[in-house]
């Protein structure tokens, strides 16, 4: 016992080697954080845990609310009272400030070109099909909008987990090696989408995380994060009218 306890102090002491504690709960936590909101949050728990519901005309809305609303608990509200209780970290230090807005503003032609993308690709059979989710959305101006108020909730928690939480708190080990450490979770989220928008999601990831990293803020990444989904939204819906 002894013997197999030295091992296993000698092999967490390896694992550890050139990181701080910060980092290394960042790595060990985030794939728990995300494996918990796709097994627990997404609208097919809501289908499942309320299904008694679903005659109900609203449904199908509750099921995306309780999917954006319900992403603040893994995504942001764990993870963040973990690190204000062990670290101290205000929810500022995460990047919910404006900081240096210069270095977001120098971001602006890339950030209009991708919404410009959105709306090309909009007309995609695969994505004029998938989006927006909310299938009703398509034909009602109300609920459209409050689906979009609520996707807009949706990305400011992605928003903080990978360019806020998980970016803020790697940069000590890694500086911009986080960025790049980011991406490979936030790739994997979008499996299950159409094939172009996940591999999208890499270079997008990269130039989210860049925004991030230079301003100091993920709020500049939100805002673009959720004016790309939302003009895709408003293109694809426009298109079943026309």
């Amino acid at each position: 016992m002894r013997a197999l306890k030295r091992r296993l102090v000698a092999a967490w002491s390896e694992l550890s080697e050139g990181l701080s504690a910060e980092g290394r709960a960042a790595l060990l936590l985030a794939p728990v954080f995300l494996t918990f909101h796709r097994y627990w949050m997404l609208p097919s728990d809501f289908g499942r845990l309320f299904s008694g519901f679903k005659t109900h005309p609203l449904f199908d809305l509750y099921k995306y609310a309780w999917w954006y609303l319900g992403s603040g608990v893994f995504l942001c509200a764990v993870p963040y009272l973990i690190w204000r209780v062990v670290w101290k970290r205000r929810f500022r230090d995460f990047g919910a400030r404006l900081g240096e807005p210069k270095e977001a503003q120098a971001a602006l032609p890339a950030g209009a070109v991708m919404v410009a993308v959105a709306v090309a690709v909009s007309f995609v059979p695969d994505f004029q099909n998938k989006y927006p989710l909310l299938k009703d959305a398509r034909t009602r101006l109300d609920l459209f909008l409050v689906y979009e108020l609520l996707y807009g909730v949706y990305f400011f928690m992605w928003e903080f987990f990978f360019r806020g939480w998980m970016l803020r708190s790697l940069k000590r080990d890694f500086g911009a090696g986080s960025i790049w450490i980011q991406t490979i979770p936030f790739a994997v989220m979008h499996f299950g989408k159409p094939l172009p928008e996940t591999l999208g999601a890499v270079p997008a990831c990269l130039f989210l995380g860049w925004i991030a990293y230079r301003s100091g803020s993920f709020l500049y990444g939100w805002l673009l994060h959720w004016a790309v989904a939302f003009f895709m939204d408003v293109s694809a819906s426009l298109q079943i009218h026309l």
